[in-house]
């Protein structure tokens, strides 16, 4: 067909836009699943096909609860992440990139949705979907069309709300419980994306989010904290011209939107902001238009979103027509193949195709001793792409366009290192690495000697217990153990190598920001070690401080026992205190301890299950750790779930 160029008009329509070397291609696959079922609707190759790059996929839960419900439904009897695992694979097998919608469909919860317990609920979901799926899926895009009146008479989510929904979103993904330091939390969060059209530019919702953000929830201090406000990039649709109407018109009613919300945008982020505008639906209905237009309105948008330096990506709506009057599609509808194809289907495909990548990056991975690292994972941030490196330490990677990018080199045992490189169109850039090796320690109770941040490995460790945040390992001999703060997946008896920065958390030494490599398994899970109540813990090893026998006198007594922190005990007694709201109870064998709590005996925290009543007699196994009190490192028996606690007939 005829290739529409962007010409004078449509140039002079972009406000003083600058012209973009590159634009990302997106198409939108309607609904992933069934709603009521789970079935998995989604067709890969047929997105493929169409030349795109990225897919916008709606993380909806369907007939399931949440994000962790792991009832089986569908054809094929998956949970919901096993579903959502399918449809992700699959496409990245096709190398599409994956744009993520996270919206209302991804929450179920009796609050309102103007409230803080929506926000809560929603937020939690977010966070457990990115958690999910960070691996495969760089960018993500909140709630779906806050400011539509949905029906009413006013914007479906107040912007009080959407900017409280912005900021926790943030702060849950890439800055809480560490994440800030983890490049793998480091996603681009897309704002929820405005729904715009001839009569509404969403310059006046924007502008009122940002102000009652600063106003009501602390975005000024957000921004001077972390240097940004809390949102990586803008979401936006722009509906306009929905029926028969000329070129200009086309282009004048596309542009105005986008330099009016791009005008409130500037006013608080600055002209100079390197975020960008993500256009995650636009398109032209049939029912409205001939398919013509059709093909005619969409070449001329996307030259214009190319030609444009503040739009990141455009998603047309969608692949195919779903209704008698919903005929946005490239198909008509099945069968999907020539005889259903629009006009529009070859436009897409001839504007996505012609944006391919075309550049490179390629360099070296060694040591810092100059020897090569074969086997590191070098990965484009903010992108899916990724390189092995050879024996030689090489590692090439094609398919980029122009721009700016920072790479990451990784590999098992050595410290992670970035680089920042330029690549001119077409073109090859270099990136060599030069990453530093861990000190090998001979087991965990050495690793305790080292200096904060100092960079350790640890081998042939047996996993003994995993919590949330962290894995622990000991020596199959028992001597030793250590918490890794990690989510890697591990289970008890699992062989592993491990990688991590010495650092002291709440009187306890651990390896933070650590790395697992599971080597083995072995032929049973560790034993406990069975400890009275006063050999828990022990005196000082290395730069592990020991745990007070009695903060009540002054100064506090110490123990003077062998140090066990970190290695999976047993020990028994009475429960002398009971609190099942915070799943914490004390236990004493008659040796009186005394934390400076109030309470006597040992404090123990399950992860989950009943908390036993005071004065049942239990039988506890569970990490022997440590938690701060009054500056105080005092014994914490760390319990992973409800089987490390067992009823006793007797003390």
């Amino acid at each position: 067909m005829t290739r529409v160029i962007l010409g004078a008009a449509a140039a002079a329509a972009l406000g003083g836009a600058q012209a973009a070397t590159a634009i990302e291609v997106c198409i939108d696959p309607g609904a992933p699943i069934s709603a009521s079922t789970g079935q998995i609707y989604l067709n890969a190759g047929l997105v493929k096909a169409t030349g795109a790059k990225w897919v916008r996929v709606n993380f909806i839960l369907g007939p399931w609860s949440s994000p962790t419900d792991t009832t089986r439904r569908g054809p094929a009897s998956l949970t919901w992440k096993e579903t959502y695992d399918s449809i992700i694979n699959s496409l990245r097998a096709q190398g599409m990139e994956i744009y993520a919608l996270i919206g209302a469909e991804a929450v179920k919860t009796p609050h309102p949705l103007n409230s803080q317990g929506y926000v809560d609920a929603y937020v939690q979901n977010f966070q457990t979907i990115v958690g999910q799926f960070r691996d495969r899926i760089r960018v993500f895009e909140s709630f779906n069309e806050p400011n539509d009146w949905a029906g009413g008479s006013t914007a479906q989510v107040q912007p009080y709300w959407f900017a409280k929904m912005l900021k926790d979103i943030y702060t849950a993904v890439k800055i809480a419980e560490g994440r800030r330091d983890d490049p793998t939390w480091q996603v681009t969060l897309v704002s929820g994306p405005l729904f715009t059209h001839d009569l509404d530019t969403g310059a006046s919702y924007i502008s009122q989010t940002y102000q009652q953000g600063i106003s009501q929830h602390g975005w000024n201090a957000f921004r001077s904290q972390y240097g940004t406000y809390p949102l990586d990039g803008f979401g936006f649709h722009v509906y306009v011209k929905q029926g028969p109407g000329t070129e200009q018109a086309v282009l004048s009613g596309l542009s105005t939107n986008l330099n009016a919300f791009w005008n409130a945008v500037t006013a608080y982020e600055g002209t100079g902001t390197a975020k960008k505008i993500w256009i995650s639906e636009f398109g032209w209905n049939t029912a409205h238009v001939s398919e013509a237009e059709q093909a005619r309105n969409l070449t001329l948008a996307f030259n214009l979103f190319k030609s444009d330096s503040r739009v990141r990506l455009a998603n047309w709506f969608q692949i195919s027509d779903f209704g008698p009057n919903d005929k946005w599609g490239l198909f008509r509808g099945a069968p999907f193949d020539d005889s259903s194809k629009k006009p529009s289907w070859q436009a897409f495909y001839d504007f996505a195709t012609a944006q391919l990548p075309q550049g490179s990056i390629s360099g070296s991975v060694r040591d810092t001793a100059g020897a090569p690292v074969s086997g590191a994972r070098v990965e484009v941030a903010g992108q899916t792409r990724s390189a092995i490196s050879e024996e030689d330490g090489s590692y090439t990677i094609g398919g980029l366009p122009a721009g700016q990018y920072t790479l990451e080199a990784r590999a098992f045992g050595y410290r992670s290192q970035t680089r920042v490189v330029n690549l001119a169109a077409g073109g090859n850039a270099t990136a060599n690495f030069s990453l530093l090796k861990a000190s090998t320690a001979q087991s965990p109770a050495e690793a305790k000697t080292f200096g904060n941040t100092f960079f350790v490995r640890l081998d042939n460790l047996t996993v003994s217990a995993v919590f949330p945040d962290r894995v622990y390992a000991q020596r199959p001999d028992r001597s030793s153990g250590i918490g890794l703060m990690t989510g890697a997946a591990a289970s008890p008896g699992d062989i592993i190598s491990a990688t991590g920065y010495m650092v002291t958390l709440d009187g306890e030494r651990v390896a933070a920001q650590a790395e697992v490599l599971v080597t083995g398994r072995a032929p049973a899970p560790p034993s406990p070690l069975f400890c009275r109540t006063a050999h828990l813990g022990g005196g000082a090893q290395g730069n592990q401080p020991g745990v007070v026998d009695d903060a009540v006198v002054s100064p506090p007594a110490l123990s003077a026992a062998l140090n066990n922190i970190g290695l999976l005990v047993c020990t028994g007694g009475r429960v002398t205190f009971a609190d099942p709201a915070r799943k914490i109870f004390y236990l004493d064998d008659g040796s009186g301890l005394r934390d400076g709590s109030g309470q006597t005996g040992v404090r123990v925290q399950l992860e989950n299950g009943t908390v036993p009543a005071a004065g049942a007699f239990v039988l506890v196994t569970g990490i022997s750790g440590t938690a701060l009190l009054d500056g105080n490192a005092v014994r914490l028996l760390r319990v992973p779930g409800p089987a490390g606690v067992e009823p006793v007939t007797g003390p």
